[in-house]
């Protein structure tokens, strides 16, 4: 029974981890998809409908950024696939939230990993402001790092509700102080109870209501996976106000 509960949990955090990636790349099929049928509808003078003779489009003209966008979402699928490659590659050869012994990683890059990966569903419900004028390096496994900055970005994302994308907002910013890298996600969702608040990082214990995925276990993975780092999480939330997650990592010389 309790080699039978092991395998259970495994599975469901191996499930929760692969469904924001998952759900990134459905996200940017659908739009590639979309983007592709724009390009290639005959209304369009430079599409599959071009007249014979017609003069090609320049590089920067504005008949050619569909094409632009169907690469540029192409690409955030690529990431979301290696996201899920990795996380797999781990998950099996090691059954648990483990990461490899770490090296210098620069922060920036990863959060902008993180983000292409994020980017289209958060649009579909905010703002969306990256601030990465002071970013460290970190000593971290960049796929674990990876891992961490997705959970939380997509959680900030599915607290938000639908419908109102312009006065919402999803924030992710980075500082240096006291030789710690400094990460702050913050949304302005729907906020958490505060009598919630100290159960946030339990296994099984979810923020959203019903409960998304696996129910429960992004964050007690984060905070996981954080701890194992050597560095610390923790969260401040107001109700109808939104949610800031904060991330302290050591930081190291470049």
């Amino acid at each position: 029974a309790e080699r039978a509960a092991t395998v259970s949990l495994i599975l469901r955090q191996l499930a929760h981890e692969l469904r924001n990636p998952l759900t990134s790349v459905k996200t940017n099929v659908e739009h590639t998809r979309d983007m592709a049928h724009r390009a290639a509808d005959p209304s369009n003078p430079f599409g599959s409908g071009q007249p014979t003779g017609a003069e090609p489009p320049k590089p920067n003209e504005p008949s050619l950024r569909p094409l632009a966008q169907i690469a540029e979402a192409a690409g955030d699928a690529l990431h979301a696939v290696r996201q899920i490659e990795a996380i797999l590659v781990r998950a099996v050869s090691e059954g648990r939230a483990s990461i490899p012994p770490a090296g210098p990683v620069d922060l920036a890059r990863i959060v902008e990993t993180a983000v292409r990966i994020c980017r289209a569903e958060i649009r579909e419900k905010s703002r969306l402001e990256v601030d990465l004028r002071a970013a460290p390096c970190v000593r971290a496994d960049p796929t674990a790092l990876g891992q961490i900055l997705i959970n939380l970005l997509m959680n900030a994302c599915q607290a938000i509700p639908a419908g109102d994308a312009e006065h919402h907002c999803v924030t992710i910013a980075l500082s240096e102080a006291d030789q710690k890298a400094h990460i702050e996600i913050r949304d302005t969702g729907v906020g958490i109870p505060h009598e919630n608040l100290p159960h946030v990082f339990e296994t099984h214990f979810s923020t959203k209501n019903p409960p998304v995925g696996a129910g429960g276990l992004g964050l007690s993975i984060v905070k996981e996976l954080v701890i194992k780092m050597g560095g610390t999480i923790r969260v401040h939330s107001e109700v109808a106000v939104g949610t800031t997650f904060f991330v302290d990592l050591p930081a190291v010389p470049l």
